[in-house]
């Protein structure tokens, strides 16, 4: 550590937030982009759109399941409480 409480592991930003550093490329190649929806499409390659595109048929299939999962509870209450 550095005598202003930072390492080479540490980013100061001019707002005065510390922030972590990665120090290798696996680690920058790990952080993902937040997730916009919707993302605005007029500036994306075919390639682009169809990730984005399996990325919703994910999040929605995420989504079904968690409704699913929540509706067989509800269902379960209603029938425990008759």
């Amino acid at each position: 550590m550095t005598k202003r409480g930072m390492d080479r592991f540490t980013i100061a930003r001019s707002d005065g937030v510390h922030m972590a550093r990665p120090d290798d490329e696996e680690e920058i190649a790990k952080v993902k982009r937040p997730r916009e929806f919707p993302r605005a499409l007029d500036d994306l390659s075919i390639a682009a759109m169809e990730e984005y595109r399996a990325e919703l048929a994910a999040e929605d299939v995420r989504v079904r399941a968690e409704i699913d999962k929540r509706g067989g509870a509800k269902a379960k209450a209603e029938a425990f409480f008759k």
